[in-house]
């Protein structure tokens, strides 16, 4: 494949005097968000299929021919085209509507339309159950940044997809550098090739398709590797797919390869880092649960044997948001032992902007590549932590939990009597609440939570029976309940409410479910309401979203009962606040009753 990169300047011009583009959605091809891009490369993916039948493989394969020759030659007739190209399979019509709308994405000449064809136009179902997501540009320029890649180094990304990775390293780097990439899948490995001639042709990229879990041995064979290893491993792992050992006996050769199943991440951190030399730099994408959940911490020390732990950036919530992708995700940084020097801080920082919003909306804000200088930096700002102790990494090694508030105060096991979440029963056994009022128990659930006090109106499933219920976590009255587990972090701490009153209907049974954490706070140390104001404000909630763990979100008790309230909120008169909250929800709860009364007489009850 040849491709003429010189010559997109001069017909960029030509482009925007000659087309004309008939969709509304590209009338503006230089104010394009993320989400109108994705779009628009869907629309044209659309009207391949449908104007010559093709099957979405085919149609993405005509796609990726259709950017080939527009970066190579230009905008040219359908005759010209297949001239240039005697494999394009496309009728003149499907070739006429693709490229008008195909002009104006190049005519903005963006690095990453390429992975945009990647992400959205490959075989979504094949791809969707390989776990395998789009990494989103600004993080790829920002794991560049800090790898800080030299010339005539030699990089790899055994989960290549379009090679956006291993193109921005090969940017980043001040000369030519070697670049490798393995994927399974033949058509964006094409893909990869093409913008690897286009954005980089001097660093030259070997494409190999394959199985980066091949045997290690059979790997390095085939791909030619390095004797020694790879300077440096850049990659982002499928999310969300496991791997069985009985599938493949060559998992047997995985150290962290588990009996049953394991995720298809975690075997692709180890290969990352037996591929490097030793003193080899690897920059991997990794789901948050990785770095902190209790169940993973064998892979942290793992991690933590095998190589100098360097720094971790989270990532924003919203940066696969777009994608489809996981909710939280982290970039690990790291050196492979043995190393010099061998031991350092590891360096702890939180990106906050990503440059668009969860559904891809553009926000013009982005500091992802900024965060990831501040780690790399010899002086650090404030936003970056320093870490030197091994049993706090292998404990957790998530950004947020090291920059947690550290306040001088008191933790909240010493101002509570308990801390707990509940469980959630199974679904045989909610019950009909009225018509088993004394042998059943309300369940508490996060529906039941607004922020401004508990709803306590029956919703579905809002009784359960127990064969053997917990009763020593009965709420009562002055328990603080939380949102504990959700499926985005966002929503951890986002409704915190007390237990003002127990409705006499349930008769003191109610129960919190597993998604609902429970402060028992104790009124000789704290009042109740002064610690939920706190646990509302901003500094009480970074205080919960520190503790959060998961790919998805949880907190767990003995994480938040060392939350440390500021002896400052312990020590002040908050009398009047308090007073102010105690008369609201008196008012919601005469509210409720007002309106129920109100329903009742309306309907003769």
């Amino acid at each position: 494949m040849s491709v003429r990169v010189g010559c997109l300047n001069g017909w960029r011009a030509t482009i925007n005097s000659k087309l004309e583009v008939t969709s509304d959605l590209l009338t503006l091809p230089g104010l394009l968000d993320l989400r109108q891009r994705r779009d628009a490369l869907f629309e044209i993916h659309s009207i391949l299929r449908s104007a010559d039948s093709l099957r979405p493989d085919e149609a993405f394969d005509e796609l990726v021919k259709l950017y080939a020759l527009w970066l190579n030659i230009g905008p040219v007739a359908f005759d010209a085209a297949r001239e240039h190209d005697p494999s394009l399979r496309l009728s003149s019509g499907a070739f006429e509507r693709a490229t008008e709308c195909l002009g104006p994405l190049l005519i903005e000449g963006r690095n990453d339309t390429g992975a945009d064809l990647f992400q959205e136009l490959a075989d979504v179902g094949v791809r969707a159950g390989l776990g395998q997501y789009f990494t989103p540009a600004p993080v790829a320029r920002a794991m560049a940044t800090y790898l800080a890649p030299k010339p005539g180094e030699t990089w790899i990304d055994p989960f290549c997809g379009s090679g956006l990775l291993v193109g921005e390293i090969a940017l980043a780097a001040d000369g030519p550098v070697q670049l490798w990439g393995i994927d399974r899948d033949p058509r964006v490995l094409r893909l990869a090739a093409l913008e690897a001639e286009i954005h980089h042709p001097d660093s030259s990229l070997v494409a190999v398709q394959g199985n980066a879990l091949w045997p290690l041995q059979e790997l390095k064979g085939r791909l030619g590797a390095p004797p020694d290893g790879f300077d440096g491993v850049v990659t982002n792992p499928p999310f969300g797919a496991d791997v069985h050992r009985d599938d493949n006996k060559g998992y047997d050769d995985f150290r962290l390869v588990a009996n049953g199943s394991t995720p298809l991440e975690i075997l692709g951190l180890e290969r990352s880092i037996e591929l490097l030399r030793p003193g080899g730099r690897v920059g991997i994408v990794l789901p948050q649960s990785v770095v902190s959940n209790r169940g993973l911490v064998r892979v942290r020390e793992f991690l933590l044997d095998t190589c100098r732990l360097d720094a971790v950036l989270s990532l924003p919530p919203a940066t696969f948001g777009p994608f489809r992708g996981v909710g939280k995700a982290v970039v690990v940084f790291a050196t492979k032992r043995p190393t010099s020097p061998d031991r350092v801080a590891t360096a702890f920082a939180v990106a906050t902007e990503v440059g668009w919003d969860g559904t891809g909306r553009h926000t013009g804000e982005e500091n992802v590549t900024e965060t990831a200088l501040a780690l790399a930096s010899d002086d650090p700002p404030p936003s970056v932590a320093r870490v030197e102790e091994r049993a706090g990494l292998a404990r957790n090694l998530s950004p947020e939990w090291h920059l947690r508030p550290r306040a001088i105060g008191t933790a909240l096991r010493d101002l509570s009597l308990a801390i707990f979440t509940g469980r959630t029963p199974g679904r045989a056994a909610y019950v009909d609440g009225e018509a088993n009022p004394n042998s059943c128990y309300r369940m508490l659930k996060v529906g039941d939570l607004t922020g401004s006090g508990i709803n306590w109106s029956p919703g579905e499933r809002s009784h359960a029976s127990f064969s053997r219920p917990v009763t020593t976590k009965l709420l009562s009255l002055g328990d603080i309940a939380l949102t504990a587990a959700a499926h985005h972090p966002r929503y951890i701490g986002a409704k915190v409410d007390m237990v003002d009153v127990i409705p006499d209907q349930y008769g003191g049974r109610v129960l919190p479910c597993a998604e609902v954490l429970v402060i028992r706070p104790d009124p000789a140390k704290v009042d109740p309401v002064v610690l939920l104001l706190w646990l509302r404000s901003d500094e009480g909630r970074a205080a919960l979203q520190a503790c959060v763990t998961g790919q998805t979100a949880h907190l767990y008790p003995d994480d938040v009962a060392q939350i440390v309230v500021p002896k400052t909120v312990l020590d002040a008169d908050h009398s009047d606040a308090v007073d102010l909250l105690r008369k609201s929800l008196r008012l919601r709860r005469d509210s409720e009753l007002a309106g129920t009364a109100a329903r009742e007489t309306f309907t003769g009850r």
